[in-house]
């Protein structure tokens, strides 16, 4: 066993070498913590769980997200954590349950009128042919989350998919400047070879980064062993905002490890909906209260590594970390500076599509 924890790209040193995440029968705890930075830092992160009792989400019956919600939960904890690092600064810890972290969670407010909440996010996905109440991917939730931030927070963040783990680096342009087309980054096709669309690493940013990379780490649904480490250095990666994933039919969110123990936030508990009309509504049922971890081998092969660069100096120091992780032989992302442009007519491909989700 090691002596420290990696949670969110940040390494916690334990004094004692005997504090170690382990199961406990069915309940995954860690062990007595003696780092008050860690469990300071743990108990201030955003936790969204099933709730009960909110209006019914339109086209649907559903006043509940019990049984069916838990990856669109995971995707709230993803934005909400990565809100909170983006608009309370590298100290959100220190804000939390303040008026500016409830403005936040107003964001995620069970009703249709909150813009990322259960409600919005259930109607996005039908608008991509999932109906309310089927579970959804990893792919599926981030391409969900890209449209609904292009909506809402264009001005100061947007999220960026890479195709397949490869970060085609002028597609970058026309998602950070604002004198570029704002369309997300899997619908831009203006693929022109000027040097003039070339990403420039010296260029101010407009707007803050949330990358989001979905993978499929093995055919099976538990991740091949090969890229176990490959895992942990991602998650050590300062930039890192943690993993949407989970075990199969069961989605967490990741945000550390010791060894190979994944720590991640739960969203499987059933809360009554809070009413956040009121200026000082209780936070408690939106932070952490118990460390549940997973072995790594339990963990599905579906999932997505996020990383959020405020600005153009932090994506070069991601950018430097993840070459430097390829160098060493992690063959998870690549880098291209120009997407390829392909003729039309070289090929003849079947008319039929497919969706990644059905693999």
């Amino acid at each position: 066993m090691t002596d420290a924890i990696w949670m969110l790209g940040k390494e916690y040193k334990l004094e004692q070498k005997n504090n170690y995440i382990e199961e406990e029968g069915n309940q995954l705890n860690m062990n007595v913590i003696d780092n008050k930075e860690f469990m300071d830092d743990f108990n201030s992160l955003t936790l969204f769980t099933y709730r009960d009792g909110f209006e019914q989400i339109p086209t649907s019956l559903y006043t509940s997200d019990s049984g069916w919600g838990c990856m669109l939960r995971t995707g709230q904890m993803l934005l909400g954590q990565t809100l909170a690092v983006h608009l309370l600064g590298d100290n959100w810890s220190s804000k939390v349950d303040t008026d500016e972290y409830r403005d936040i969670l107003r964001y995620f407010e069970d009703q249709k009128e909150a813009i990322y909440s259960i409600h919005k996010i259930s109607l996005q996905g039908s608008m991509l042919d999932y109906p309310v109440g089927k579970w959804l991917s990893p792919t599926t939730i981030s391409v969900i989350l890209q449209q609904l931030v292009q909506f809402n927070h264009n001005d100061d963040l947007q999220i960026f998919i890479p195709d397949s783990g490869c970060f085609f680096l002028n597609k970058l342009n026309s998602v950070l400047y604002e004198n570029n087309n704002n369309n997300n980054n899997n619908n831009n096709n203006n693929n022109n070879n000027d040097d003039d669309d070339k990403y420039d690493f010296d260029r101010k940013w407009d707007r803050s980064l949330l990358i989001i990379i979905p993978l499929r780490l093995s055919l099976t649904n538990k991740i091949n062993d090969i890229y176990y480490g490959n895992l942990k250095q991602l998650m050590k990666i300062p930039q890192s905002m943690g993993i949407l994933g989970g075990r199969p039919s069961s989605s967490y969110y990741f945000i550390g490890y010791q060894d190979d123990k994944f720590i991640y936030l739960d969203p499987h508990s059933v809360n009554e909906t809070i009413d956040m009309s009121n200026s000082e509504f209780e936070t408690g049922t939106f932070h952490p209260k118990t460390i549940k971890s997973i072995d790594i081998g339990s963990m599905d092969s579906s999932l997505a590594f996020a990383f959020y660069c405020r600005n153009e100096g932090e994506f070069r120091d991601f950018y430097e970390s993840a070459q430097d992780l390829i160098k060493n032989g992690m063959d998870l992302l690549s880098f291209q500076e120009m997407e390829p442009i392909y003729e039309s007519g070289l090929c003849d491909w079947p008319e039929d599509d497919f969706d990644i989700d059905d693999f």
